[in-house]
């Protein structure tokens, strides 16, 4: 159906059958392969070499790729990869052309999956049947090249944006799928903890000011921000969105594509907004100093703004804006709060089972080995494609801003010191938060080990009872050992043939205790 070919179905061996897809796919062993080349050798010994030069890419018959890309078999084969995609519930579509075939990845919960494979030789096609969708120039195959595409499927619209990279095997082509009618989830369905959600309550409650969403690229800052945003909803307030592109639909939000290529930027749309009476203005994404000193501004003068930033953790953020050209009393008088977040994927719920924790994950972690007696694990179904995990819910770190942060920021601070006082004051970090949904059996320590990553915190373990422990501290918070080789009077590490400290002047036997 896919190839429009007539199948002539015939009776064939097993041996048979797998010699011709070894012929077809290679996969030859290698004592094979020396033997044939042995072979080769002595039939057709070799006197010279002619080197084969490659001409420069011709120009392509545009009429050429125009007709083979209309041809019931690739409109067939196009159409099929993209529905695939939605029935996976797959966020990107990979169509990576190799040198005997073209696979398709899929990428679902965050992961790449292998789904389909097509011929080579119809590669040419049905890249051209996506560029003529998308509006892009198909006679152009040897630079990058993005568009995008609205189709209906259903009751539902998809966005799919379009990019294409010039390979040695031909085009690559990355679509990203954007369900328009996905609908916003309410804040207590991402996996916000309780305690967090108190904290959020407070901020979504404030009449002005700065909340920024942090993280990589699909950690699902857009869809807390709409979450926060439909909580906010009043028919009393006027709601803008200002996005490259618009990922989800609100009726009670007047929301602005972005587009660069005609001038009309983030901070361009952010100053219009301004003339137009908000309450809310929801930015996509702070790229440059100047949307941060407008979006700033706009919070200083009585609006409410919700905006995303790249950046690891909720403190990282704020040295984030300095480094992009915000003042840091801007900062300190606009800034509400600051959510960090990682998407991890759930346990399969169908196949989930119990397990004990792999050390090595608990030490790469920093996690004392006593903090979990069994962990949940999946051990693959049908249903979960047989990964294990079905679905991805979020980890959180919701740092709020309060008088006395705003005083640290305005003077010299360290990273440390704003982390130390969050944390004193109740702040999980996303290794905390991670830990509870591990203990709660959500998800596993090794989608943990994967999303967030070992920390490179300065620590040692406990001589005595094992547990790691920030280097700095003289004695062990969980067994209360003293940290030897440190001088007792200026607390200075001092090395096994040290008959005196280097700093102080005390003696060795005075030093250690």
């Amino acid at each position: 159906m896919l190839t429009g070919f007539k199948v002539m179905p015939v009776v064939a061996g097993s041996s048979e059958i797998m010699a011709q897809l070894r012929k077809i796919y290679g996969g030859k062993g290698e004592s094979e392969s020396a033997r044939e080349l042995d072979d080769t050798l002595a039939l057709e010994p070799i006197e010279e070499i002619d080197i084969v030069l490659e001409d420069e890419e011709t120009d392509a018959d545009i009429q050429e790729l125009i007709s083979s890309s209309g041809i019931p078999p690739i409109v067939r084969i196009v159409n099929a990869i993209i529905l695939e995609a939605l029935r996976y519930q797959a966020s990107d579509i990979h169509i990576e052309p190799k040198t005997k075939y073209t696979i398709i990845r899929y990428r679902i919960d965050g992961m790449l999956h292998t789904k389909i494979k097509i011929p080579s030789n119809l590669h040419p096609a049905t890249i051209s049947r996506i560029k003529i969708l998308a509006k892009m120039d198909i006679s152009e195959r040897r630079k990058p090249q993005d568009g995008r595409i609205t189709m209906k499927t259903g009751i539902r619209i998809v966005d799919v944006r379009v990019s294409t990279m010039p390979t040695i095997n031909g085009e690559k082509v990355v679509m990203r799928i954007l369900d328009k009618n996905a609908s916003i989830k309410q804040i207590s369905e991402l996996g916000v903890l309780s305690n967090d959600l108190k904290k959020l309550g407070i901020i979504i409650k404030k009449p002005q000011g700065i909340l920024i969403s942090t993280g990589p690229t699909g950690s699902g800052k857009t869809t807390m921000l709409y979450s926060i945003l439909y909580e906010m909803l009043k028919s009393t307030k006027n709601y803008e969105t200002i996005e490259d592109p618009v990922e989800y639909f609100l009726e009670d939000a007047n929301q602005v594509y972005v587009k660069e290529r005609i001038g009309l930027s983030f901070a361009s749309v952010l100053r219009a907004t301004l003339r137009q009476d908000p309450d809310v203005i929801l930015v996509g994404e702070i790229r440059d100093s100047e949307t941060a000193d407008v979006a700033f501004k706009a919070a200083l003068t009585g609006h409410m703004v919700l905006t995303s930033l790249h950046t690891n953790n909720t403190v990282a953020t704020i040295t984030r804006l300095i480094d992009i050209g915000v003042k840091p009393y801007l900062i300190s008088s606009a800034i509400e709060g600051i959510i960090a977040q990682r998407l991890v994927r759930k346990t399969c719920h169908y196949c989930k089972t119990t397990a004990v924790p792999d050390e090595s994950i608990l030490s790469l972690l920093k996690i004392p080995k006593n903090t979990f007696g069994e962990v949940a694990a999946g051990k693959g179904c049908s249903k979960c494609n047989n990964t294990g995990y079905l679905g991805r819910i979020g980890l959180f770190e919701v740092f709020i801003i309060n008088d006395e942060f705003r005083h640290l920021i305005n003077s010299d601070y360290k990273e440390s010191e704003l982390m130390n006082l969050a944390r004193a004051g109740g702040m999980k970090t996303l290794i905390d938060d991670g830990i509870e949904k591990v203990k709660s059996g959500i998800t596993t320590l090794d989608e943990l080990l994967r999303v967030i990553g070992p920390p490179t915190r300065y620590e040692r373990e406990c001589e005595n009872c094992g547990n790691i422990i920030d280097m700095t501290f003289l004695f062990c918070p969980y067994c209360g050992m003293f940290k030897h080789n440190i001088c007792a009077n200026c607390k200075m590490p001092l090395e096994e043939e040290w008959n005196m400290c280097p700093f102080c002047g005390a003696h060795r036997e005075v030093g250690i205790k």
